[in-house]
């Protein structure tokens, strides 16, 4: 027994008595109903089997909606099936007029009706009458609302018979329309010996049989909620889904916990199930699949143009079958699979009339936008605004493709220029998100729609940016002196922040301003621009910060447009100024604490290029940090989330990043061939090619090319001096310069840079200040050394940039050997190593190990003192102990701190006590521990 009949066992039960009657002497009818793929087909064919198998002689025919108007057709089908003699054949050939039963009425046969006498069926049913002499007779009819009139007639004559012969019929019909039959129905279930039978789907129980048959008892037990839910109890569904798996790569029956697959062959079946039903029904469900969420008996109606009461009955039917529930595809799959079987001009056409009902009843737009994109044709002018309200909503929801898919059809459909611009310049920002080289084939269209006045300042801007940022300089240069010949009051602000913008990040373009509307080297002028909204806000910030340094309140805008710009295509740019200028301001905690927040939300939103930009910046900041590993993986992530062609001129960020990295960490090779990839010859133009060349100046000096490194250390200075940006928070170029003077031995060079750098805006802050003092230190008399060394070292442990504090240990570390204080040196130099080694400088490393350093004895200790231990200090013995730690003596201790030599002395007697340690050298090497 098929296992798909094991949970019908009243309907076997009532077949098998029925049968079980007729051999006996009693006649009955039996007729089953059920939706489409319910079981009738295979319940039908067991019985007919056990009926065989019983003796009985077994007429069969199947009713077919292609041969439904064949006269005759399923009674030609009964007595084929059976053992009628000779001479009955010819004696209907005769009555017929020669024509055989069931042939095609276009062979010329007189029709059904003329057929249908009473005469006739009398004579037709006469042989099966005979058969009954000698055995029980049971005749099954599959799909019996197929059946032509004249058929229907015989197997009505029939019925009237069963109750003096042994015949028992066994009708299937499904559901539907074109099932009812309502005079063949009424008839034959108003016989004393008919019986119905109601084939439902299968409930879990029978679901969980099939599974376990298939795939085992255990496996059963684990998917028989989920295939339940999917196929609704269907068995043709349900073998569908299992084979799906079974074919699958990892097969279900060894997924532990894996959910089901669902794949082709349940998309066939899907197929297969609505073909099988009528064609209104078929039609219906197409209807349901087009309206999708918004599917029902009320819209499907006017939708499929049928009455209301059609429409319910169709919902019903497929309902049923199990494709449906609440009127919607139990399924996505089963949606799509009725949608891709939809010949294209239909399927078009359903969509469009779909989407003009859901705006009549003031559906939202995103449902209504999805119908018209659906439909694959232009839309009609009022779909135009729809689409942009949907594609508005899906940015902000962060579905990108949904947005671009609207975006296109609207810009495809539109005909009014300034509309289709302004879609344009929509597509262009969301295209970037994703990838910022798939907006070039725009903007030729739109600079040609703001020449033509299609476009105002505020929206030129973007696609002036995205040509800048692929260098292409002069395509972007009569689009800029456009832009500022038609600056007005209103439009003002817009052209002053986007000059800022211009000459903090593209200088050069300044000189193809046929006039500047704004001083952009006067302070008060920026700051008014500062008062403006976030988008521009930001580009003033920037600008105030690389010519006047941290003044004001810069770093309190920044974070004011950082806390109130809501992240998108809009304000992602302002978003990334605001940001660099806490980081030029050397505030890199906040700059990081703010951009570790942004890479989350760019992440979490699917935009690569967002991803990518706030990767660069986060990997500069780890580079101000001395956090080495993370300056890398942050340089890597961004150059895999965008293309080295979308970066444009932009990849000097995290190329000089990635470069400037594997450079301290020692890894020679790794930054060679980073500095092979290919970048545009204008990329040395902005202000992302100051920090490629810089980065380039540190590995030709790390691998002794000095003077390779000197030319690209004197070329940022160049620059920056002709560009106004000379701010040594953005490229400290004086100090590593006076660096490589040392090297070379132009000691005086290298004191004047020093000297120069501390008097740049901005010199005086922490990070930047303690990098310029040991580069004034490398250039001064050894005497005088140590004091810069010591100051640099605190200005640089206090700004938390690990890398330079380590150096500048090691510098005073030489310097302390060279005066003759080998046991400072020495504790000076295992403390700059630890560091370096925190930083996974390799470079540094090497360097930190001379030969008066290589004694039994000197390797770096572990620091002694617990979490514990050392939150047991007080804030005053934790200052002495840091300072001490730091290689202060106590004497130079008691004058920073302001108090006595012997308060010194007893703070430290305390710390050794609590840190269980003997002497300074043994503090924890760490100075930021303490």
């Amino acid at each position: 027994m098929p296992v798909t009949l094991v949970e019908r066992s009243d309907e076997l039960a009532a077949l098998i008595k029925s049968l079980a009657d007729c051999h006996r002497g009693a006649g009955s009818v039996v007729l089953i109903s059920g939706s489409v793929a319910s079981g009738k087909t295979e319940l039908l064919s067991w019985f007919a089997e056990q009926a065989t198998e019983s003796g009985a002689l077994l007429l069969k025919a199947n009713g077919s909606r292609a041969e439904r108007h064949f006269p005759l057709g399923v009674v030609g089908q009964l007595l084929q099936s059976g053992s009628l003699q000779g001479d009955q054949v010819q004696r209907l050939r005769r009555r017929l007029g020669g024509r055989t039963v069931g042939e095609d009425p276009d062979s010329g046969a007189t029709d059904s009706a003329a057929l249908a006498t009473a005469t006739l069926i009398d004579e037709l049913c006469l042989p099966v009458l005979d058969l009954t002499e000698h055995s029980p007779v049971v005749i099954t009819v599959d799909d019996v609302q197929y059946a032509d009139p004249a058929s229907l007639r015989v197997l009505l004559c029939l019925v009237r018979r069963l109750r003096s012969v042994p015949l028992l019929m066994v009708l299937t019909r499904g559901t539907g329309p074109e099932a009812e039959l309502p005079a063949f129905n009424a008839e034959l279930i108003a016989h004393t010996r008919a019986s119905r039978i109601r084939l439902g789907l299968l409930s879990a129980t029978g679901v969980n049989a099939v599974l376990a048959e298939r795939l085992g008892a255990e496996r059963a037990d684990e998917l028989t909620a989920e295939c339940h839910d999917i196929t609704g109890g269907n068995p043709l569904l349900l073998h569908a889904l299992i084979e799906d798996n079974l074919d699958a790569t990892d097969p279900i029956p060894r997924q532990r916990g894996g959910r089901m697959i669902v794949g082709d062959a349940f998309r066939e079946a899907v197929q297969v199930c609505v073909h099988r039903c009528e064609p209104v029904v078929l039609h219906g469900a197409r209807g349901l699949a087009v309206l999708d969420s918004a599917a029902g008996p009320r819209l499907l109606h006017r939708l499929i143009g049928v009455k209301s009461s059609l429409a319910d009955n169709i919902v019903q039917v497929l309902g049923a079958a199990g494709l449906t529930r609440n009127g919607r595809f139990v399924s996505a799959i089963a949606r799509l699979a009725v949608l891709d079987d939809m010949p294209g001009d239909e399927r078009s056409a359903l969509f469009l009339r779909a989407a003009e009902l859901l705006r009549a009843e003031g559906a939202p737009p995103a449902v209504i936008a999805e119908h018209l994109v659906a439909s694959g044709h232009s839309c009609p002018p009022w779909g135009i605004r729809v689409l942009c309200t949907a594609a508005d909503q899906a940015l902000a929801e962060d579905r990108t493709g949904t947005a671009l898919e609207q975006l296109r059809l609207a810009e495809q459909s539109c005909t009014d220029p300034t509309s289709r611009a302004m879609i344009d310049i929509a597509l262009a920002q969301t295209e970037w998100r994703m990838n910022p080289a798939a907006v070039m084939v725009r903007l030729p269209r739109l600079l040609s729609a703001f020449a033509d006045g299609h476009l105002g300042a505020a929206e030129v801007t973007f696609p002036i940016n995205y040509l800048l940022w692929h260098g292409r300089f002069d395509e972007a240069a009569p689009a800029i002196e456009l832009l500022t010949s038609r600056v007005d009051e209103q439009t003002r602000p817009y052209v002053h922040a986007f000059h800022l913008w211009l000459a903090s990040s593209y200088p050069t373009m300044l000189a193809h301003l046929p006039q500047d509307p704004v001083r952009l080297d006067d302070s008060a002028a920026v700051q008014d621009t500062v008062t403006m909204d976030g988008r521009l806000r930001a580009p003033a910030t920037v600008a105030t910060v690389l010519r006047f340094g941290p003044r004001g309140h810069v770093v309190t805008e920044a974070e004011r447009v950082l806390q109130g710009c809501r992240l998108d295509q809009t304000t992602v740019q302002s978003v990334q100024l605001a940001l660099l200028a806490l980081m030029y301001a050397d505030n890199q905690d906040k700059a990081a604490h703010w951009c570790d927040l942004l890479l989350a939300e760019a992440s979490a939103r699917h935009a690569p290029s967002w991803h990518g930009m706030f990767a660069a910046v986060r990997a500069e900041i780890s580079l101000r940090k001395g956090d080495l590993p993370a300056a890398e993986s942050h340089a890597r992530s961004a150059l895999s989330l965008i293309s080295a062609h979308g970066w444009g001129v932009a990849i000097g960020a995290p190329l000089g990043a990635l470069v400037h990295a594997v450079t301290a960490m020692g890894n020679y090779d790794q930054a060679a061939k980073a500095l092979m990839v290919p970048v545009p010859q204008a990329m040395l133009q902005t202000r992302w090619g100051l920090g490629y060349l810089y980065a380039r100046g540190t590995y030709h000096l790390a691998v002794n090319q000095l003077q390779a490194s000197l030319s690209d250390f004197l070329t940022c200075g160049e620059r920056m001096m002709e560009w106004n940006i000379d701010l040594p928070a953005l490229v400290p170029w004086r100090s590593e310069a006076a660096h490589v003077y040392v090297r070379l031995g132009q000691e005086t060079q290298a004191r004047k840079l020093a000297k120069a750098q501390l008097d740049r805006p901005g010199a005086q802050r922490s990070r930047t200040h303690g990098i310029s003092l040991r580069a004034l230190a490398a250039c001064t008399e050894l005497r005088r050394r140590p004091h810069l060394l010591k100051k640099a070292s605190e200005e640089l442990h206090a700004s938390g940039d690990k890398l330079e504090f380590a150096r500048t240990l090691a510098d005073l570390g030489d310097t302390y050997h060279l005066l003759g204080d080998t046991e400072r040196a020495r504790m000076t130099v295992r403390r700059a190593l630890h560091i370096a080694k925190e930083c996974h400088s390799e470079s540094l490393g090497t360097r930190l190990v001379p030969e008066w350093m290589d004694q039994p004895g000197d390797s770096v200790p572990e620091p002694d003192g617990t979490d514990a231990e050392l939150t047991a200090l007080s804030d005053a013995e934790r200052r002495v102990a840091t300072l001490a730690a730091m290689g202060y003596t106590n004497r130079e201790i008691a004058r920073k701190l302001y108090i006595t030599v012997s308060t010194v002395e007893q703070h430290l007697t305390r710390v050794y006590r609590k840190l269980n340690v003997h002497r300074r050298s043994d503090l924890p090497l760490q100075p930021s521990a303490l």
